[in-house]
């Protein structure tokens, strides 16, 4: 997500991407590229990431991303009850409500991209980041949750 977020700020400061940023962001995206594919590697098999419990299809994956943020964020706010395991939530993917946590979320970033010219770059690079911090938060959680559950 880095590369998009650079590139974001590159389009806000000065309005274009030119090809000499596109060269100067490959090596970014490289790395991120083999960061990603290593820890599905590493996820998959070394820590048998594998089975029903991590069988969810893309919209409930998206749909436990956008649980996951005001979660969270919840939880930072009013953090009672504290405890190790959380219940897993219900992902009921025929829904439209579900995906609402991720759209609100993404949504109100937009409109704040759009609306301030000053703060742009940095309100513009929040939904990519919104959404990257709660597939991780969320695939950590679960992993954890996994962990503990067959102990």
């Amino acid at each position: 997500m880095l590369p998009v977020v650079l590139a974001l700020c590159i389009w806000w400061m000065r309005g274009k991407i030119r090809w000499r940023d596109t060269l100067a962001l490959a090596p970014f995206a490289l790395i991120s590229v083999v960061a990603s594919a290593w820890t599905i590697w590493e996820q998959r098999f070394h820590a048998r990431a594998v089975g029903p419990d991590w069988a969810q299809t893309f919209p409930e994956r998206l749909i436990i991303a956008g649980k996951a943020i005001w979660f969270y964020l919840g939880k930072l706010v009013w953090p009672h009850p504290l405890i190790f395991i959380y219940p897993r939530w219900d992902v009921d993917s025929p829904e439209s409500r579900c995906v609402s946590p991720v759209a609100g979320s993404n949504s109100r970033a937009g409109c704040a991209c759009g609306l301030s010219a000053q703060n742009g770059a940095v309100l513009c690079s929040l939904p990519p980041l919104i959404t990257s911090s709660a597939c991780f938060l969320c695939s950590a959680f679960s992993a954890c949750i996994s962990f503990v559950t067959h102990l």
